[in-house]
């Protein structure tokens, strides 16, 4: 419960049910403690390899605590749109509907990630799903 503070403020909550130190977090993650992970993407490639971490040659974010809990999750669903840079949306929450107003100018879904994060190689092999 309660509600994650945004943007780039990751660990301040309010009203939260519970808090927990980081160390013993990224322990249940190494630990298997997730059955299952819903993580974004910045870039996917044909491969399974997912990019979280260079958003361009030039600028390079890091992967926080992405390699953490998607190394030690069996089940992990990648989650974001397929285009960045300019993609407009709107969603009508009434009536359940997302349209589209204007794509993205940087298509997420591309031959080669600029840097690979997770691969998709070693998931298959490991039998993460």
């Amino acid at each position: 419960g309660g509600l994650p503070a945004s943007g780039h403020e990751f660990g301040p909550a309010t009203n939260a049910d519970a808090i927990v130190e980081m160390n013993a977090q990224f322990d249940f993650y190494d630990g298997g403690g997730l059955d299952q992970c819903f993580l974004g993407a910045a870039q996917i490639s044909p491969e399974g390899d997912v990019n979280v971490s260079r958003m361009s040659e030039a600028k390079l974010t890091g992967p926080g605590g992405f390699i953490d809990i998607s190394q030690a999750t069996r089940n992990i669903s990648f989650l974001c749109t397929f285009t960045t840079k300019g993609l407009a949306v709107n969603i009508d929450g009434k009536q359940g509907k997302i349209s589209i107003q204007k794509e993205g100018s940087v298509k997420k879904f591309v031959k080669k990630v600029f840097e690979r994060t997770f691969s998709g190689e070693e998931a298959v092999r490991r039998g993460q799903k």
